[in-house]
């Protein structure tokens, strides 16, 4: 038997315990093939919940290392921006020792001018707490005076900058949201940014990575409304979410 403590609790798995997209439980081994990204879709991210539209960026596009187009609905990399708790974005790769996997948020050429990410929200599924985002770095692409379009359609000869790394973070719910901010010193104008999940909560078992949802903001004023500067405020901002099953943690500054 495979041992792993998550979240204060001793789990207890057989060696070939894996967790499937519908969320039973099967014995097949985990392999990893060779994967291609997939390519831009539109976030379809323009009518959100009162909860997540202040501040909120939208209108944009998004990909992924991998996604999971079974299941219903499809769990894409989309549905990461959908703002529903009914869906979620699933990537087989990020799973296991060793998995890794990234979601991408593009603006598109006509929305204006590059913003600052100045926080960020990260909601786990419904189901599976392995498959929870562990180890992440969040980046961006900075803001060229001319960008070209190779750099817009590729990460070949991006350089990618670090907005916010974390490690070893746990949640203790399934549809928790927890909220993070973004250092002042690393916030850079930009129309591009990567989620990039180099762990989840147990290696040893999860055979992908999974959340339900990615918001990006870039405003502070947004993180004063959505999350409150004390818990009573907080709590008034979430009630009606919260009876949709939505579980949110404070704000968590490095």
């Amino acid at each position: 038997m495979a041992c792993k403590r998550l979240r204060g609790t001793m789990m207890m798995y057989p060696p070939s315990f894996r967790c499937n997209d519908a969320g039973d439980h099967v014995s097949t081994p985990h392999t990893r093939d060779a994967r291609q990204a997939t390519a831009y879709q539109r976030a379809c991210d323009d009518a959100l919940p009162p909860l997540f539209a202040a501040g909120r960026i939208t209108g944009g596009a998004c990909r992924a290392s991998g996604e999971h187009r079974g299941g219903q609905p499809s769990q894409r990399a989309l549905r990461a921006f959908d703002g529903s708790l009914s869906s979620k974005w699933l990537d087989f790769g990020g799973g296991g020792s060793g998995g890794t996997a990234w979601l991408e948020y593009q603006l598109l050429p006509k929305q204006g001018p590059a913003v600052m990410l100045t926080h960020y929200d990260v909601v786990v599924a419904e189901d599976c707490p392995e498959r929870d985002p562990s180890d992440w770095v969040l980046e961006c692409v900075p803001e060229q005076p001319s960008s070209g379009s190779s750099s817009e359609s590729s990460n070949i000869g991006v350089e990618w900058v670090v907005l916010d790394q974390r490690r070893g973070e746990c949640f203790g719910r399934r549809h928790q949201l927890r909220s993070f901010v973004v250092p002042e010193a690393t916030r850079i104008a930009s129309r591009r940014w990567r989620l990039r999940i180099t762990c989840v909560a147990s290696p040893a078992t999860a055979n992908s990575v999974q959340l339900a949802c990615l918001n990006l903001y870039s405003s502070t004023l947004a993180r004063r409304v959505l999350h409150g500067n004390s818990e009573q405020q907080r709590l008034q901002d979430v009630a009606p979410t919260r009876q949709q099953g939505l579980h949110v943690a404070p704000t968590q500054q490095q």
